[in-house]
């Protein structure tokens, strides 16, 4: 049976209990100044609370201000602690509003057709999901010069403006102005062989501890033996030192997730990150190579020459030199389509000359697909290097010849330039 409205000790008219409350089952609202715990959903009249209680729901709050009356999902003043296990929806006001020391803590998203979240007067908020604001997703209210003691907001990531004021009194507020630079965003991973070097704030609320980083900040990401690191779209730069680097993006939404490298993919790692070196030789030792490799000419025995290698003649003579003009190609998804891209890349790599090089030069929309892979696998003797300006950061990405390309592909057919740039990228 579904509650119409649920209210304690909001009133004179209704009966007063020094103990705490719970409910197993959906209702409209809550309005508490004691303990409270809804086992289900808040469905359309959001949770107004105040004093030093707590009010637990386990499921979403819904906010219907439209015909409820109530100004936001969740409203919580002078000292009191709100946790809500799913989303908060506001279709009107702000979704969640903690002031007067009080602290909201939303394990789903925050929604709001007004301002996602606003924290005042040493209110803590913490969104473990999205905040989305029509208006803002976030704002800060100050009551002085802000400070990082007063308000706190945590989120994993924001979609919309982050904003601060100053309150002047009598329902008059500053200017807006912006705040990015305070959210603390929640950095999330997925697996126990992740850690930290440097970057990470731990912040506890409620007995919860989160890893936090601000908009800008750089992270040294550690990962244990035979695993490396990927974020999703961001970047994420593989140090010399087996560390991983990567910058907190405007709007976060960091999750780390570590793969373990399979044995091929491994071992040319390894190789990646073995100095090069170059052999060295004297004058003599050159002229006594030259002579050894001219006797072995044929019956011309004419000297050594350099000559230009081709995929129709891969090798001229045992004693050749070898010079192989590289492919430049530039092609980039995002201008010319993804079929125009993928033609252009493919006819390269059928066209270089034997044991050439192809040098791509194109943006962050770059990719790696089945019909590239399947002419890299024909043409197994050319190396792949892909120039690419991703996240506004230069990299150089070297794919060796007769790399083993096609396990790498993801679930939509494709290779994205993220996973390229963790595994064979070096930025410059």
């Amino acid at each position: 049976m579904k509650r119409k409205f649920m209210a304690v000790l909001l009133s004179a008219a209704l009966v007063m209990s020094s103990t705490a409350v719970a409910f197993a089952e959906d209702v409209e609202g809550v309005a508490a100044s004691q303990d409270v715990t809804v086992n289900g959903n808040v469905t359309s009249a959001g949770v107004i609370v105040e004093g030093p209680v707590t009010v637990d729901v386990t499921g979403n709050v819904t906010n219907n201000g439209s015909s409820s009356g109530m100004p936001d999902g969740v409203n919580a003043q002078v000292g009191a602690t709100v946790t809500v296990g799913g989303d908060v929806t506001s279709d009107t006001g702000t979704g969640v509003v903690a002031s007067e020391g009080s602290t909201v803590i939303v394990e789903g998203n925050v929604t709001s057709s007004g301002t996602g979240v606003e924290a005042e007067g040493a209110g803590t908020i913490v969104v473990e999901g999205t905040i989305t604001g029509e208006d803002d997703a976030v704002l800060y209210t100050f009551s002085e010069a802000p400070s990082s003691d007063d308000v706190q907001i945590l989120a994993y990531k924001v979609e919309g403006t982050v904003s601060q004021r100053t309150d002047q009194g009598g329902e008059q507020y500053s200017d807006k102005s912006d705040a990015s630079d305070l959210i603390n965003y929640i950095i999330k991973k997925t697996s126990e062989f992740i850690g930290y070097r440097s970057g990470i704030t731990s912040l506890t609320v409620n007995g919860t501890d989160y890893d936090t980083a601000k908009e800008n900040d750089v992270v040294v990401v550690t990962v244990g033996e035979g695993y490396r690191v990927s974020a999703g779209t961001i970047a994420v730069t593989k140090n010399a030192d087996g560390t991983y680097t990567l910058t907190v993006p405007k709007g976060g939404g960091v999750t780390l997730t570590a793969e373990q490298i399979q044995e091929a993919v491994k071992e040319t790692e390894q190789q990646a990150e073995q100095p090069a070196t170059q052999p060295s030789f004297n004058p003599e030792q050159v002229a006594a190579l030259l002579k050894a490799l001219n006797a072995l000419q044929p019956a011309a025995n004419e000297p050594i020459k350099e000559e230009t290698a081709s995929n129709s003649n891969p090798n001229a003579t045992a004693s050749s030199v070898v010079v192989v003009p590289p492919v430049y190609v530039t092609a980039d998804p995002a201008t010319i389509g993804e079929t125009a891209y993928v033609a252009g890349v493919t006819a390269s790599i059928a066209n270089a000359p034997y044991g050439g090089t192809v040098k791509l030069t194109t943006g962050d929309a770059a990719f790696i697909n089945r019909s590239i892979i399947d002419a890299l696998e024909t043409r197994s003797d050319v190396t792949l290097e892909i120039s690419v300006l991703y996240g506004g950061v230069p990299y150089l990405i070297h794919i060796p010849a007769g790399f083993k390309l096609r396990e790498l592909l993801g679930s939509n057919g494709k290779i994205d330039m993220n996973k390229l740039i963790s595994m064979f990228g070096v930025q410059l």
